[in-house]
């Protein structure tokens, strides 16, 4: 089941989601500290190398307003090939004012008929929510039933907004994604 959760748990975890822009591609990451590291998290089919690492991220902040980082792949790219996990984790500067998500604390637990939240930048453009059940847990994926956009991969789906998967795809029947652990 899902509980109540603090506007300002709600408002930090929103922050924490930016846009990732790499040439063409357009996706969402979200600001993690994980072994020490700060850094986004995303999808490596946004992110494929150290190369394409070597952009921007941009977070609409409630606070703050538009704040845009350097992502360093020279200082941290640790990733998951497309066709395997589909992750990429690229070290960032520190955006003001916003509060990083701690992936070392443990996963949250997350069962069929929870409702999961992903904070995404459809298109690229103002950053959205969308709301539905879980439909599977099959780790190391879950499947939802929300409508996403293109732009929305990268992410994060959270329960009681603590992160439980990374949003991989969307396919027709239900979306996607790995889950945190």
């Amino acid at each position: 089941g899902n509980r109540l959760v603090t506007r300002s748990l709600r408002d930090a975890r929103e922050d924490a989601v930016c846009m990732v822009t790499a040439g063409a591609i357009t996706g969402c990451g979200f600001l993690v500290h994980f072994k020490g590291h700060l850094a986004v998290l995303t999808n490596n089919h946004i992110l494929p190398t150290p190369a394409a690492a070597a952009a921007a991220a941009v977070f609409s902040t409630a606070a703050m307003g538009t704040v845009e980082v350097a992502l360093y792949p020279g200082k941290l790219f640790v990733c998951s090939p497309k066709e395997a996990l589909d992750y990429s984790l690229v070290a960032c500067a520190a955006p003001p004012g916003v509060q990083a998500v701690d992936l070392s604390a443990p996963s949250q637990v997350v069962h069929a008929g929870d409702t999961v939240v992903i904070v995404t930048h459809p298109h690229g453009g103002e950053k959205a929510t969308a709301v539905g059940p879980v439909t599977r847990v099959h780790p190391p994926y879950i499947s939802y039933e929300i409508d996403t956009e293109a732009g929305s991969s990268g992410s994060p789906a959270l329960k009681d907004y603590q992160p439980v998967a990374l949003h991989h795809r969307a396919v027709v029947e239900e979306g996607k994604g790995l889950m945190a652990s």
